[in-house]
Order: structure tokens, then sequence, then C-alpha cells
């Protein structure tokens, strides 16, 4: 499911961005650097998308049950493929990636919001593919995303602040880099770390970027936390080149220094990661922890909702949150909230979220409420963005959402 969405807006991508489409459409099919699109698939550079796969230079993707090839996929001069870069008219992804977001949409608003305990505001302007994170000042940052899923497969990170004590958005310095998916993204050390093919931190002191030192193999959608020793956790992630699914690195932010931690015991796409009681889990399809005493990670019970694309979060008893995103073999985004207690090693369900969202961002600020921004709900269409935004308060085990 989740890669067939991939390839589908790398496709859209190249349609529309790259320039390579011609007007001949029809039961003929459009063509593209000597191609076509139709009855008997899509072909370019000797590689056809149909009943047999889609094929280039030796590689195949579809019913052959194939994969890209060496050669890549190319259009208008664009190439995907052996080095795992998206190269477009003879520049690099951030040459050719668009504003996710028009910048004039980007404005400081909000207010609804009087103090910690009030209703959440809605976002200035809607966004899915966003990851959040929370500062010791009490601020939730919101970083990437885009107004819609199919726009292009890679745009410019914007950035937002959202202060929950006074319900109000402000618009930051956008990344200089481009984001193919939802990004990882923690705050710490004075610095909010991001990291999608690469890695970029922000000063909120100055309001400015710069990149980071490369990660040993690029993947994305990775999972993210700050372990109990101060360093980051990235965690699974889809591969991109021959990273494997499963990898789990270390990034030190004092030393500016990555290395390498054991293998999670399972693939792990899409999913989400939290520390609690000095170790580091990970959810979403599957659940694991990891032991920094033992450098071991244990396969822990599956949630009883199986999820992508979800959140999670800690309460103030230490519980596991995890709440929304896309169950395996759908319908679509849910509300679904489900509690795994560290302790008990089990999982019970939760009061679920006012609106089902996938695909969101989230943060933890006015002592352990949990928030949700965007995503998408599923409705039919184009997959449009939401500007929702929701919170939990654990005391009393409810959600309120933005009106």
């Amino acid at each position: 499911m989740k890669g067939g969405l991939v390839i589908g807006a790398l496709l859209v991508a190249a349609c529309s961005d790259v320039g390579a489409q011609d007007a001949n459409g029809g039961s003929g099919g459009q063509t593209s650097a000597g191609g076509s699109f139709g009855s008997g698939g899509w072909t370019s550079a000797a590689g056809s998308f149909g009943n047999g796969g889609w094929t280039s230079a030796g590689g195949s993707f579809g019913g052959a049950g194939g994969s890209f090839g060496n050669g890549g996929w190319t259009s208008g001069g664009g190439s995907f493929g052996s080095g795992g870069q998206w190269i477009g008219a003879g520049g690099a992804w951030d040459e050719w990636g668009k504003e996710c977001i028009p910048d004039d949409d980007e404005v400081t608003s909000g207010g609804a919001a009087t103090s910690c305990s009030g209703v959440p505001s809605r976002m200035p302007v809607k966004r899915v593919l966003v990851s959040g994170a929370s500062s010791p000042d009490g601020l939730i940052y919101l970083f990437g995303g885009q107004a819609t899923r199919t726009r292009t497969s890679a745009c410019h990170a914007p950035l937002m602040a959202y202060d929950p004590a006074t319900g109000r958005y402000r618009t930051l310095a956008s990344a200089p880099v481009s984001l193919y998916d939802t990004p990882a993204v923690v705050f710490t050390n004075g610095t909010l770390m991001a990291l999608d093919r690469e890695l970029v931190l922000y000063d909120p002191a100055t309001d400015s970027w710069r990149k980071g030192v490369a990660p040993p193999r690029i993947l994305v959608a990775r999972a993210a936390t700050v372990a109990p020793d101060g360093r980051v956790f990235f965690l699974g992630g889809v591969p991109w080149g021959d990273a494997a699914p499963d990898r789990a690195d270390a990034y030190d932010p004092v030393t500016e220094t990555w290395s390498s931690l054991p293998p999670l015991p399972f693939g792990s796409q899409w999913s989400r990661a939290v520390t609690a009681g000095g170790r580091v889990y990970v959810v979403g399809i599957q659940t694991a922890v990891f032991d920094p005493a033992t450098q071991q990670w244990t396969e822990l019970p599956k949630p009883p909702t199986e999820r992508y694309d979800l959140g999670a979060g800690v309460d103030p008893q230490g519980r596991i949150i995890t709440f929304g995103g896309s169950p395996i073999g759908g319908p679509g985004p849910t509300n679904v909230v489900e509690i795994f207690d560290p302790v008990a090693a089990s999982w019970s369900t939760g009061p679920r979220m006012a609106a089902a969202t996938s695909m969101f961002a989230t943060g933890t600020a006015c002592g352990g409420r949990l928030f949700a921004f965007g995503g998408e709900n599923g409705e039919p269409g184009p997959l449009d963005a939401l500007d929702l935004a929701q919170v939990y308060a654990p005391e009393n085990g409810s959600w309120m959402v933005s009106r």
C-alpha cells in the first residue's frame, strides 16, 4: 500500500515537475523521453509500466515482483537509480523541489487558546506528512509537510512554532533542503534536529539552519527520540539505496558524530519512537524496547491495532500513548488510541481522538498534554491535508479539537 503511494508520487512528480510530458494522451498514452503510458504501459529508456511491471535498464517494478533497475527511471534528463537519489534535468533534488506550502499562506495567526487548558487553535495552513518536536520552553515546532500529497514528491521544508499557552502560531525560517517523506524531528541540546535524506539543525536563537553531518546510510520516514544518554536514536525507515529497514543509528549532538546501534528485531517503517523509564521504545505495527544497560533490543507484544504513520507520546504516569495512524489493511486513518504499560508489558484501549488522522505532527507540552497537528483523514479525493489541532488531557482522559 504505502510503497504504491511512493511510486505514484514519483510518477506524478515526473510528469508535472520535470516537464517531459507530451500532449498525446488517450488510448495511445502519453509520451516522455520516447516512452508511452496507456494500454501498453509507460515506457522510457526501454522500460515499461504495465502488466509485466515497470522496467528500466534491466530492472522491474510490478507484477514481475521486480525493483528499480541500475539504470534508474529517466524522464526529461532526470534519473532515479543506483545512486539512490532523484536527479532532475541535470540537477539535484533541491534544485527542482517546489514549495510544499505557498509563503503567503504562512502567517502568524491563531490565538483561540488563552491557556494550556484551553482548546488548541486551528492551524493557519493545512499540512500532511508533517512532524513535531517539543522544546523545554513549552513551544511545539512543526516541521515539513505538504498542502496535499498529490502536489509533488519533494518540496522545501517550512518551519512553524506553536505556543500552547497563547494558541498562536509563528512562521520561522525554512530549512535549506527538500523533503521526501515525514521527517524525523527532535529537540535537544538547544537545537531542533531533523532528518530526511539529510540532517539539518535549527537554532531558535538566530532563526537559522545549517546542514549537519551526513548519516551513514540514507533512510526516510524514520522514528526518532532522544535516548537517556543524550544521543538521538534514528530507527528503521524506508530504505534509500542499500540500507535495511531494521537499521538503527545514534547521533551525538555534542560531538556531531554518528554510530551504529544493534539492529531492530524487525523492519520498522513509518513508526514512532519514545523514551520512557530510561529505555527506548519503537511503536507502530510492532513494538520493541532497547535497554541501554544491555545494549539489546527486546520484542514486545504487538498493539491491538497495527498502524503506521501514527502519533506517540508518554503520559505523566510513564505510559506510552499511541494515537491515530493508518491501520494495516485499511480502510484509512483512524482515531483509535491504545496505551502500552511498560511495567506490565501490556496494551489497553484509551479514549478515541476527536478526529481520525494520519501522517500528522505530535508534541508534548503543558504538563504532559499530547498534541496532534494536521495530517489527513482519508476522505475521497486527492487526500488533502487537515488544519485541525487536537490535544489529549491525561488528567481526565479527554480529547479536544480546534474549532
